[in-house]
């Protein structure tokens, strides 16, 4: 049995699965500040509802937004330098673009020189005094050539940790390969975060043996895969778009289809996004994250920045607005509260459409409000889904369209034309529960090679053998372990025969 358990900004889902796939039963709490508390109460109540004991998990699988929310909202992120390496001062400044919210938390820029081995222990020196003198919490290391010669990197966080206990290092040639801004921003993305996620998941062995559950657990990633407590706590960063992956491979699993397009739709965003061969479609080089690039993946989505709590503001202004409400059942009108959201106009105009069997909203109340507002409300958000369905499929294909998240039942019918396949399935409100427990255990290698005397061929297989040796030592069963991508690209413009090599291997539970 396998327990799914998904941290969103505002509610944490769970559920149970039975070994053949089946839903044992499922539950919804709102997410407590600490992460941990408000799974421990979701996953208490669970089990006492479908009567389960502990022993019978054999694997729990968690997906949060807690990560992305930090970056999101600026809040719980670490104090942090960035240090370039390299034989000269790049003219290229550090966090182009970034926003001043984020960049707040990034007090100092500095340099270690390689120029000589006196430059690099002078420079060193320096680093270390000043890290000490501004209490940095955590630094991103970023060596112009370190994909192709990490030495200096490896060397610069032995001698930090060193001199430093405590201090997060991030080093970029572990988040990505060539494409030296993007990969130094991710570095500072990941050092950033390196508290948040240890603040809330170093407690989660604890948590689980405290409830008898004694299994194995992983936390799900961007591409919907998953990774170990000490891998998502090293790299929190890969967890940033997991809600998304989750949610898009929930939604095509309850419905059945290995290709899709999904609409996720929550409190404040709107998701929609591709589902091939059974997997979310994900970048393959570059992403941006609040206008920041960076060369990690990311579910390939489109976002609607409105979502079942957006606030309408009163006739005479801009209807739809980017403010959310935190608790629809606290302050959305349907609910006694005072605020106007977009599930009211939903409400006001298909009242026939009521759902939540257990926080039923009072239509009495959202009838007092203007139809004729609540109805362009709605055809506005209704026209801005339609557009992004629109952006995904390619060509003449008509692929399925699948419609999840807890306000799903109120947009079916405005996403259907004579073409188009629509579907709401059952369990919709917690797709992205059930897309954690079904995410596969992944393995990538993706490393620049002097060839040397070896051919390509071999590095490749050699490749190949490494990953998926270390997806069976992840758990998969061996017989499920398949190589899903190799990728070659060549440096035209390197002496010497230089190539990049990405492998990528997925294996299931």
């Amino acid at each position: 049995m396998r327990l799914g358990v998904d941290v969103g900004g505002a509610s944490t889902d769970v559920v149970l699965l039975s070994r053949f796939n089946r839903v044992i039963g499922a539950g919804k709490e709102e997410t407590s500040e600490d992460i941990l508390s408000g799974m421990k109460a979701s996953v208490r109540k669970l089990l006492l509802k479908t009567k389960v004991e502990p022993e019978e998990i054999q694997g729990v699988f968690v997906g949060t937004t807690h990560c992305k929310n930090a970056l999101e909202y600026s809040k719980g992120l670490a104090k942090t330098a960035i240090i370039r390496i390299g034989e000269y001062e790049s003219k290229i400044k550090p966090l182009l673009h970034w926003p001043e919210a984020l960049s707040a938390y990034i007090p100092m820029k500095l340099f270690v020189s390689t120029l000589s081995e006196k430059d690099f222990k002078t420079s060193i020196s320096f680093v270390v005094r000043s890290l000490r003198k501004e209490n940095i919490e955590a630094v991103a290391i970023a060596g112009v050539f370190s994909p192709m010669d990490p030495g200096s990197e490896i060397r610069l966080k032995a001698i930090l940790e060193k001199e430093l206990p405590g201090l997060s290092v991030t080093m970029s040639h572990q988040l990505g390969s060539i494409g030296f801004i993007e990969r130094e921003n991710a570095a500072i993305i990941n050092a950033m975060l390196s508290k948040v996620l240890k603040d809330a998941m170093s407690g989660l062995s604890k948590l689980l043996q405290s409830m008898n559950i004694n299994c194995e657990y992983w936390i799900t990633t961007n591409d919907g895969s998953l990774m170990t407590i000490d891998e998502a706590i090293r790299f929190p960063i890969f967890t940033i778009g997991s809600g998304v992956a989750n949610s898009l491979r929930g939604g095509a699993k309850l419905a059945g289809y290995s290709d899709c397009i999904v609409v996720d739709i929550g409190s404040g965003h709107t998701e929609i996004g591709r589902i091939t061969g059974g997997h979310p479609e994900v970048t393959t080089e570059h992403s941006v994250f609040r206008n920041i690039k960076v060369n990690i993946s990311l579910p390939k989505s489109l976002n609607l920045r409105f979502g079942g709590g957006t606030v309408i503001e009163p006739p005479g202004k801009r209807l739809l607005t980017e403010k959310t409400v935190e608790s629809l059942e606290k302050e959305a009108i349907a609910w006694g509260g005072s605020t106007w959201t977009l599930t009211d106009s939903f409400l006001r105009i298909t009242p026939e459409l009521s759902f939540r069997n257990n926080q039923n909203p009072t239509l009495d109340l959202v009838r007092q409000l203007p139809k004729k507002e609540c109805t362009e409300a709605v055809e506005a958000y209704a026209k801005g889904v339609n557009e992004r369905i629109e952006q995904l499929q390619f060509g003449k294909e008509m692929l399925p369209i699948v419609v999840v998240g807890g306000g799903s039942p109120f947009i079916i019918n405005r996403l259907l034309t004579k073409s188009r396949i629509v579907e709401n399935p059952f369990h919709y409100a917690i797709s992205n529960a059930i897309g954690a427990c079904y995410a596969p255990v992944k393995m990538q290698e993706d490393r620049v090679y002097h060839l040397n005397e070896r051919t390509k061929e071999e590095i490749i297989e050699e490749t190949k053998g490494r990953v998926i040796t270390e997806v069976i030592k992840k758990g998969a069963r061996k017989d499920t372990v398949h190589v899903t991508a190799v990728e070659e690209f060549p440096f035209a413009y390197l002496k010497g025969e230089v190539i990049r090599i990405r492998v990528k291997a997925v294996g299931y539970f």
